[in-house]
């Protein structure tokens, strides 16, 4: 990002934290990895992988997560996030009590 006072740098591991982060704060999103892509033009892509409760709604979380993980990366780095790729890699097994 550049403007008339210079230039800041953000490198894709701290979007990824960013992101792991706001996916973290989700109640049934109990393992978090994330790998980012910026193109040319600095739009970004995000792949995540969660492992989720076995209460999750899945549907509901992943598009939850995904106007979440747009707004937090717009909001600190103002970069536009084009994509929020989300693989549900397992479900945990629900613990006795």
């Amino acid at each position: 990002l550049e403007n008339e006072s210079g230039k800041l740098m953000i490198s894709k591991e701290t979007i990824e934290n960013l992101v792991n982060s706001v996916a973290l704060n989700f109640q049934s999103a109990e393992e978090v990895a994330t790998r980012v892509e910026l193109d040319r033009e600095n739009n970004v892509k995000v792949f995540v992988n969660l492992t989720v409760s076995s209460d999750a709604i899945i549907k509901d979380l992943s598009s939850n997560l995904q106007t979440k993980i747009k707004e937090k990366v717009k909001t600190a780095t103002d970069l536009e996030v084009k994509e929020v790729n989300i693989t549900v890699k397992r479900v945990s097994p629900k613990e006795e009590e």
